[in-house]
């Protein structure tokens, strides 16, 4: 495309010591209204006019006759309207349309980071600095689309918006991406209205904050990040049912198991281990006691009931560690006591286990169930957060003594 004129009487932008001169005379926050309209349609800054109506500017927003205030007036340099109220719309209008000219000149500008694809993965592509071809000024369309600025960068279309006061809406960004044309918008609310021209240009092309209202590579990326998060779901949805059915499987599987071993445990002649000990102190009345879990074991209740008394408590085979359910089952795994199908029975599956099987708990729990029972029966003593068994042990040292 060929760039259309916006103005053959435009006048080239100030040289940055006159800009420098013009901020110390002129640079006030207080004056809103400095940049008055010529009739040749350019722009004067309030430092380039006589002083009065001798400025010969209107208003650039609605086109009233201005006149100028000068230091000579002992007020802070400013154009007024003449003969009526401000409109207020003159410095606001100004700003837009100063920043606009700063692209006659094909100029290098700031385009904001974005999202994007790079090999299929989403990616945070940097700002980067590239050079305008100006095209022209508000394109529009039956459509009803009026882009600030249309230029060209990086090969391809570019729609620039201008926001001084009022920002792009949802439904304006939807008419861009009809177009499927890139958009940026940038943010100049915190320009002071009164900023002069290189001040203006620095922040339209580079310093003002900036935002892509579309682009179709941040429209792939979202694409990507929406159907990886929909597989991400899926696959975690896949992956939840998966271990659901592991899980169920594993309740009837164990619970199966379990009645299996009741059955192969009822009327089963056993050997008490140490039998003769754990009489002489009054304790083998006190085994085979049929604890919820019992048919975990791979012997009946009254043999490793047995070994926890005489192994356990007797021999303090467990050592510096605390006489409790769990350390106890563990020394009768190691015994080899417990059955496969039921080590390392979660909580989760053992309670779904109940709802099948009542009489089932599993290893440490049904250790729990026995241990309960001893300190019942007194043959045990809590001691803080164990428990332990003086008689049994004070007992069979006498008769090891004897």
């Amino acid at each position: 495309m060929v760039a259309r004129d916006i103005g053959a009487g435009f006048k080239p932008m100030a040289s940055q010591c006159d800009h420098d001169d013009a901020t110390k005379s002129y640079g006030s926050d207080r004056a809103q209204l400095v940049y008055g309209k010529r009739p040749d349609g350019t722009f004067a800054h309030i430092a380039e006019v006589q002083r009065g109506l001798a400025c010969g500017c209107v208003c650039p927003a609605c086109g009233g006759q201005l006149v100028a205030r000068l230091k000579a007036d002992r007020q802070v340099p400013h154009f007024a309207h003449h003969g009526g109220e401000a409109c207020g719309g003159g410095p606001e209008t100004v700003l837009h349309l100063l920043a606009k000219e700063a692209f006659r000149s094909n100029p290098t500008m700031a385009l904001p980071e974005r999202l994007g694809l790079d090999s299929r993965r989403v990616v945070s592509k940097p700002s980067l600095e590239v050079k305008t071809e100006f095209l022209r000024l508000e394109y529009n369309d039956p459509k009803t689309i009026i882009p600030d600025l249309y230029v060209r960068a990086l090969g391809y279309d570019l729609f620039i918006e201008v926001a001084v006061t009022h920002f792009a809406d949802d439904a304006k960004i939807q008419r861009l991406r009809e177009h499927k044309i890139p958009a940026v918008e940038i943010d100049l609310s915190k320009l002071p209205r009164d900023a002069l021209r290189n001040a203006i240009t620095e922040a339209v092309l580079k310093t003002a904050r900036r935002r892509w209202l579309f682009h179709p590579g941040i429209d792939a990326a979202r694409a990507k990040q929406d159907a990886d998060e929909i597989g991400w779901q899926q696959e975690r949805d896949r992956r939840h049912a998966a271990a659901a059915a592991r899980h169920q499987s594993r309740v009837e599987e164990t619970a199966a198991a379990y009645r299996q071993a009741l059955a192969k445990l009822a009327g089963r002649d056993i050997a008490l281990p140490r039998q003769a000990e754990l009489q002489a102190v009054g304790l083998a009345e006190y085994v085979g006691r049929d604890v919820a879990g019992f048919a975990c074991f791979s012997e009946p209740p009254a043999v490793w009931q047995s070994i926890i008394l005489a192994e356990v408590f007797h021999d303090r085979c467990l050592g510096n560690a605390a006489c409790k359910s769990v350390p106890i089952a563990n020394h009768l795994e190691k015994r080899r006591l417990i059955q496969k199908p039921f080590l390392r029975v979660s909580s989760e599956v053992a309670d779904e286990i109940n709802v099948i099987e009542a009489r089932f708990a599993s290893p440490w729990k049904a250790v729990d169930n026995y241990l309960k029972y001893l300190l019942g029966e007194g043959v045990l003593v809590q001691q803080g957060y164990e428990v332990a068994c003086h008689h049994v042990r004070q007992s069979m040292e006498r008769q090891d003594a004897g």
